[in-house]
């Protein structure tokens, strides 16, 4: 019961995100502690000191726009009050909008109450993000044009940590090699240093298995929708080589 209350507002996102189709804020109120007066076994009034109420608020699809001009968008928790605050930044490519991303490797709303900003980003070519998405490739300066937008943000310190696992753990090294001013931490999880030993190539043998199911399944399949939206493109010699 000590622990905040949140049932409920995934199926409040869920909702938001079906109906309106500009962004809009959502203010929502998550409560720390039982609103009741509570007492111990001797009938004594507890000391409730976390009976307070902490406003939490949430942003979708606010948009950002990387250097050559492709805009990306991004969701975001943060605290309901004036104080510029730390960022921690999720980029990933399996929809920014699901519960996967809002809670799975860190708690969206309980990491606002505790006083950061969260910001989870589709990155480019990824549901609602424009531009065309190729494995790693614009991960470095995408992150690093990422990175520096939310250092330009009035809610931020200036501080930026970045979190994540597999493919958004990823996008954490190629963005640190950049060295954008403001980023301070990582926390990369099961993801790998060297892509040509140990996840995409092993031993220097191409892992034909597991491309095959992440192309068709995390990257295709569940991203339908918005590939069903695009025209075909034309892929060109230059670019060829890239998708290989």
């Amino acid at each position: 019961r000590d622990q905040p209350r949140s049932r409920g507002l995934g199926d409040v996102y869920k909702r938001q995100h079906k109906i309106f189709d500009q962004p809009i804020e959502l203010e929502c109120r998550v409560e720390w502690g039982p609103p009741e007066v509570r007492t111990n076994k001797f009938g004594m009034e507890k000391n409730n000191s976390n009976n307070k109420r902490i406003s939490v608020k949430f942003e979708s699809d606010i948009p950002l726009m990387l250097r050559d001009g492709t805009i990306t968008y991004v969701d975001i928790f943060r605290p309901d009050k004036e104080d510029k605050l730390p960022a921690l930044l999720y980029r990933t490519p399996y929809d920014k909008s699901s519960s996967h991303a809002r809670t799975y490797s860190l708690d969206a709303i309980k990491a606002a109450m505790h006083g950061y900003v969260v910001v989870i980003q589709d990155v480019r070519g990824r549901y609602s993000s424009g531009g065309e998405f190729y494995p790693f490739v614009n991960e470095m300066l995408d992150g690093y044009d990422s990175i520096e937008w939310v250092v330009s943000q009035p809610w931020c310190d200036g501080k930026v940590g970045m979190y994540g696992s597999s493919y958004s753990g990823a996008t954490q090294w190629l963005a640190a090699k950049t060295n954008p001013p403001g980023l301070t931490a990582i926390a990369p999880g099961v993801t790998g240093s060297n892509y040509h030993d140990g996840w995409a190539w092993k031993g220097g043998a191409f892992q034909y298995a597991f491309n095959l199911w992440w192309t068709i399944g995390p990257l295709v399949t569940d991203n339908w929708e918005s590939l069903s939206n695009l025209s075909l493109i034309h892929i060109s010699e230059p670019t060829r080589p890239r998708l290989i």
